[in-house]
């Protein structure tokens, strides 16, 4: 399981049970892992979220195999070019890196290295072509429970200067070498960090649709939060729909 605790919550991470201390704090599970039909009737629970795996028990040839064809000639492209894969825990450099492709995105969210190591020692990893960084990620790693999950992604496609088409390569390539090295370590399972199977919900599903064209597969994905969690998330929704921005910023952010 992996645990993250926050100045006003915890999550946790691929948990098989409820902790029975928990449901008088602020406590969030999400990708439960235990019996759904023994989890206290007092606790809220959202089953209708999804995910998107890998099976990393696999052998990796069968995995490559398993992608859509495009990603296949465009791992096997990066490859041939000599995009150059590294790992490590450089969270200085991936937070300027991501920071920047956010903004040329246009993600309001920004990431920090205190936001980063919530999740204990997740790895960077990252390409580089003809010197120059190309994509780096975040995943965060359970040994115990075999699982790993993607964080963060980012490639410099935004970025003066560089051929998107090679940025594009960078990340598919990195994608792949990320399951590579993973598995490598043992873990069984890659979560790709949800999937939206809702065809309405056009850009959300068209993430979705790419993460499985990696041949992934669709998982149940169950939520469930405490009743002090419950309570804390229904004060935010009010506090957003009387447009108290300011005060959602002090509390929530």
């Amino acid at each position: 399981m992996i645990e993250i605790r926050t100045r006003l919550f915890t999550q946790k991470i691929y948990a098989t049970s409820i902790a029975k201390g928990d449901w008088y704090k602020p406590v969030i599970y999400h990708s439960y892992l235990g019996d759904i039909h023994k989890i206290p009737f007092y606790f809220y629970k959202n089953l209708e979220s999804h995910s998107c795996m890998t099976d990393l028990t696999k052998p990796m040839d069968e995995i490559l195999a398993s992608m859509q064809k495009s990603l296949r000639q465009e791992i096997r492209k990066g490859e041939r070019i000599g995009c150059v894969f590294e790992w490590g825990y450089f969270y200085d450099e991936f937070v300027e890196f991501y920071n920047k492709f956010a903004e040329g995105k246009g993600i309001d969210t920004r990431v920090n290295i205190d936001r980063i190591k919530r999740f204990g020692q997740p790895i960077v990893t990252k390409v580089s072509f003809d010197g120059r960084v190309m994509a780096m990620h975040v995943r965060a790693i359970d040994k115990t429970s075999k699982f790993a999950c993607a964080l963060y992604t980012s490639n410099a496609r935004f970025t003066d200067g560089v051929d998107k088409r090679i940025a594009s390569t960078a990340n598919k390539y990195l994608q792949y070498k990320d399951l590579e090295l993973i598995k490598s370590w043992g873990i069984e399972k890659y979560d790709w960090a949800g999937v939206d199977i809702n065809k309405n919900h056009n850009n959300r599903y068209s993430i979705g649709e790419y993460k499985l064209a990696y041949g992934g597969y669709i998982v149940p994905s169950p939520t469930i939060y405490s009743p002090l969690y419950a309570v804390m998330m229904l004060v935010r929704t009010i506090i957003v729909k009387l447009n108290l921005y300011d005060l959602y910023f002090k509390v929530f952010k």
